[in-house]
């Protein structure tokens, strides 16, 4: 059965979805990667401070003050 010219809108449609997903994708985990780095140096030469700026105050205090003592 031959295909239809709807029906191959229809999966020219899909693939170019599918190939923004994957786009999406591989652009997200660059993302994740920066999100950690900068903190995890941070926290190399201060401890805590990779929290405090991920935005997990408390833990990255409770970090500092562990040092400390």
């Amino acid at each position: 059965m031959p295909l239809t010219e709807e029906r191959k809108q229809q999966i020219e449609a899909e693939e170019r979805e599918s190939s923004r997903l994957q786009e999406r994708q591989i652009s997200h985990s660059n993302k994740s990667t920066v999100k950690h780095g900068l903190p995890a140096l941070f926290s190399f030469f201060i401890p805590g401070l990779g929290q405090i700026i991920k935005g997990q105050v408390g833990k990255g205090i409770l970090i500092f003050v562990g040092m400390i003592f």
